[in-house]
């Protein structure tokens, strides 16, 4: 009975260090999220504002007519394009990162109910090993509960550590590549 209750204790214990582990995850991803909207919703505005500057270089203004004379309109406008393009793609990376951020959160807050029950179960299975042993004189008791303890914890992080570094991989494949790109924009500009 022992072995079966070391076991089960150590399980829980591991349950409960991911949930606290997942509770921490849930918060930083929601000040990530938060941030990431803010973000999303400055660069809105920026291109709102960039694309209102090229309808007023492309409409009939008074404002084109006198750039018209001139000679200057086609360039500014080009310019003003440019930087209305350069705005809407740093817009599409925010939205992608944002809903990237949003599925994990979402992924996050699944497994923190998945393991709501994990502290109430860890304290029943606490108790049911304290029960068990109090009616022994084994001196080893309180050392067992301690091991079975740090077993699932221990256990806990491995398992979140594991999970990092798998996440970690494909995230630093994305920015290898994306400084690829970039290095590869920069030389072709060059010539």
């Amino acid at each position: 009975m022992g072995d079966d209750i070391e076991e089960r204790l150590a399980a829980a214990a591991a349950a409960l260090r991911e949930h606290e582990l997942t509770t921490r995850r849930v918060a930083e991803l929601q000040r990530r999220v938060g941030a990431a909207e803010d973000e999303l919703r400055a660069l809105r505005a920026r291109l709102d504002a960039e694309q209102a500057d090229v309808h007023r270089l492309a409409g009939l203004t008074l404002g084109r007519l006198v750039a018209s004379l001139r000679g200057a309109r086609d360039d500014e406008l080009a310019r003003e394009r440019a930087e209305a393009e350069a705005v809407r793609y740093r817009v599409t990376e925010a939205e992608q990162r944002l809903a990237a951020l949003r599925a994990e959160r979402a992924k996050a807050r699944a497994r923190q109910t998945r393991l709501v029950e994990a502290r109430r179960v860890y304290e029943m299975l606490l108790n049911e090993r304290e029960r068990e042993l109090a009616g022994t004189d084994d001196p080893r008791r309180t050392r067992l509960l301690e091991l079975a303890d740090e077993r699932g914890r221990l256990a806990g992080e491995q398992r979140e550590v594991t999970e990092a570094l798998r996440a970690a991989d494909p995230a630093a494949d994305r920015t290898g590549r994306r400084a690829r790109r970039g290095a590869a924009r920069t030389i072709a500009g060059a010539r």
